[in-house]
């Protein structure tokens, strides 16, 4: 059976309600998703009724916990080695020109290999990151890592504008499927991308419960 990691720079946010719902959705459909956000959210985010129990059942991998990365980083370079400095090398590649994309490099591998140990001992087989953001970029890593799929939701003008646009095209290639909010949206993942991944591009809105 398909488990389902979905993966934000934090979650859940007043401004990412709509992924809340998403999920939401997506399980009572009867998806087993397991959510993971980068940063923790709020303390008045966090303790909104409707997003107390999304807080509660999400994996974070900020702040730090030094110990459980350290376990983390060397359980992955004992089992994989060779995957583990590849890993490192995607890092130092998958960036943007300057010396502090280069130490961002750095952190997000780390990042990277804290959230690939977690989807691992979570029994995850694809992974989808919405924003093609600094998340997207340590999703990425960590499913290049395990070897799963990937896939992203694109959403708006940030995404195709420095810096992150100048690595879309990579994090394209790699996803299983992409899915767009909008026609720009996909007409400017098409731009980004090479021909024979364009049938990858599909328009999934983000939709809202009229009843509510």
């Amino acid at each position: 059976m398909t488990r389902i990691a979905y993966l934000t720079s934090q979650y859940p946010a007043t401004s990412h309600t709509f992924i809340r719902r998403e999920v939401e959705a997506l399980r009572r459909a009867g998806v087993d998703i397991a959510t993971f956000s980068i940063r923790q959210p709020s303390l008045g985010e966090r303790s909104a009724p409707e997003n107390r129990e999304a807080f509660e059942t999400t994996t974070y991998i900020q702040p730090p916990r030094l110990i459980a990365a350290l376990r983390a980083h060397l359980a992955c370079l004992l089992q994989h080695p060779l995957r583990y400095a590849r890993t490192l090398v995607d890092a130092l590649r998958h960036r943007v020109p300057g010396i502090s994309a280069t130490l961002y490099s750095f952190i997000y591998f780390a990042e990277a290999i804290v959230l690939a140990n977690a989807v691992r001992q979570q029994r995850i087989t694809h992974l989808h990151n919405h924003f093609a953001n600094a998340a997207a970029i340590v999703g990425y890593l960590a499913t290049r890592f395990l070897g799963i799929e990937h896939s992203l939701t694109l959403h708006g003008i940030s995404e195709f504008d420095y810096p992150a646009g100048l690595l879309l095209r990579e994090k394209l290639k790699h996803a299983r499927f992409v899915a767009c909010a909008s026609h720009f949206c996909r007409a400017q993942a098409l731009r980004s991308t090479d021909p024979d991944d364009w049938s990858k591009m599909m328009i999934v809105r983000c939709g809202i419960d009229t009843e509510r």
